[in-house]
């Protein structure tokens, strides 16, 4: 018998697509008026975990363009 190794997404990460798909499909003007509802300390949090991933993004970026 053969099992199944496909893991099914977790609630979070099924609702962290979906907050994804809808942020990529509004305004500008949407996204700035709900960060402007979150609480500061959470601001921040998001605000610093964006800067990692873009700063590691462009880090990757910049070692592929040197191995070309």
């Amino acid at each position: 018998m053969q099992t199944n190794l496909i893991q099914r997404p977790t609630r979070r990460e099924l609702i962290i697509e979906s907050l994804s798909n809808r942020l990529w499909e509004s305004s500008p003007e949407a996204i700035t008026e709900i960060l402007q509802q979150l609480p500061d300390e959470l601001v921040g949090k998001i605000a610093k975990a964006t800067i990692q991933v873009l700063d590691a993004e462009g880090s990757n970026e910049t070692q592929n363009s040197q191995a070309d």
